[in-house]
């Protein structure tokens, strides 16, 4: 790994962390809902519904993943419930984003030769790391954040897995994250994995023993999921509505 990659990746976290609890200035509501409920969650296993460690969160007459607020409850616990707490999950994982696509352009660029290999990757992180967009999604409990950093993994271990199948594993757990974490990637993960299928199929074909594993562990971190949305359909489809 490139050492430029050190600073790049600094720079990229101080933007995201500097004064986390003062800037953007207070909660929005829904950053207020995932703090509350992993306060709740915390102390009574229960959210501010009183249901059981729902998989889908219901606030202001809306229906929320619930990743945001599960990655929030060590910080809640441990920094109590304010501002920089609630926030610092997106921010971390925005900073490891940072991380990812410049794997994720190694992971590209390495199977060109008409690319420097090592320019590509870091000049990618770095532009990520000074994004606006990237550093505002970042420094707020929002979902954005973390589903992109949760997309960005499942994709680089898709294609690690192509060398090494137990890559395949990682990407299970990071598309099971990013269904969790926001409701649009219930429609973009499918899509991706559709996608991967069609253009590797003789490789994957070959390959079957290899994707029992992650397709079984995929399955079981979803069921919650789907079992709870016979019970309640708005569990699914509420944003869609």
């Amino acid at each position: 790994m490139n050492k430029l990659l050190i600073p790049i990746l600094f720079l990229g976290l101080i933007l995201r962390v500097a004064y986390l609890d003062k800037f953007p200035i207070g909660l929005y509501s829904d950053e207020a809902v995932f703090g509350y409920n992993a306060y709740l969650l915390i102390q009574t296993g229960h959210d501010e519904y009183n249901r059981f460690w729902p998989v889908s969160l219901e606030s202001f007459g809306d229906w929320k993943p619930p990743m945001q607020a599960w990655l929030a409850i060590p910080f809640v616990w441990a920094l109590g419930l304010n501002e920089y707490a609630v926030r610092l999950p997106s921010a971390i994982l925005g900073t490891l984003t940072i991380l990812i696509v410049y794997l994720l352009a190694k992971e590209f660029f390495s199977r060109s030769n008409h690319f420097n290999h090592s320019t590509i990757p870091l000049f990618s992180s770095f532009l990520l790391a000074i994004s606006p967009w990237h550093i505002f999604m970042s420094r707020v409990a929002m979902l954005v954040a973390i589903e992109v950093f949760f997309v960005s993994s499942g994709v680089l271990f898709l294609l690690k897995g192509l060398k090494n199948s137990k890559f395949w594993l990682v990407a299970s757990l990071s598309f099971a994250g990013a269904t969790y974490s926001y409701y649009g990637s219930r429609v973009t993960v499918p899509l991706i994995l559709l996608i991967f299928t069609l253009v590797y199929f003789n490789e994957l074909k070959s390959r079957l023993r290899g994707l029992l594993i992650p397709i079984v562990v995929g399955t079981i971190l979803l069921s919650p999921l789907v079992f709870s949305a016979f019970k309640n359909s708005l569990f699914l489809t509420g944003r869609a509505r």
